[in-house]
């Protein structure tokens, strides 16, 4: 497959820390298990690698939103770099009116999690998929019992090192029923 070559600028996220890699792996849990990545939002996105592995990926439509407007440049080179500029729209705060996502792959601290949760949530088509990292260990309940209650789900957790990651909704390939 085609290398992906990610230049972290001063956005941190070079895709060595852990909670990159295990978004990453959930990403591409996601992808396999044939869920759905027409709109995929990237929130917290640093140096944008998860939205421009998503997109890479297939993904038809990335929105990536990093708070710190210095990254924006880095995530669009980033994108252009490996092909997908035409498909990564950066901004720095969550749309109003954005279209539901197919997956939202959110890699930021437990705080920021739990305040947007209501926000984020609102984003997720009815199949739709959520990535959550950026989270110690012991910040794991309070996050998923947020997110549960908002999604009616309980989440996968995965981890390595100190940190965890909640996958919330199997792909839809896993449960054919319809809602």
């Amino acid at each position: 497959g085609a290398t992906s070559f990610i230049e972290p600028g001063v956005g941190c996220g070079t895709g060595l820390h852990e909670t990159t890699q295990l978004c990453l792996a959930a990403l591409a849990t996601w992808r396999l298990g044939g869920g759905p990545l027409g709109r995929v939002l990237d929130f917290g996105s640093g140096s944008g690698i998860l939205g421009i592995a998503a997109a890479v990926w297939g993904a038809g439509h990335v929105e990536a939103i990093g708070v710190d407007g210095r990254v924006h440049g880095a995530i669009r080179a980033n994108a252009a770099r490996n092909g997908v500029a035409g498909r990564v729209h950066v901004a720095a705060a969550l749309p109003s009116a954005l279209e539901p996502c197919d997956l939202v792959l959110a890699n930021i601290v437990a705080p920021v999690l739990l305040e947007a949760a209501e926000a984020v949530c609102r984003l997720v088509a009815p199949r739709g998929g959520v990535v959550l990292s950026g989270l110690r260990a012991d910040a794991v309940p309070a996050v998923a019992e947020r997110y549960a209650a908002l999604l009616g789900t309980s989440p996968a957790i995965s981890g390595r090192g100190d940190w965890r990651c909640l996958a919330f909704r199997e792909p839809a390939g896993a449960d054919v029923r319809s809602r």
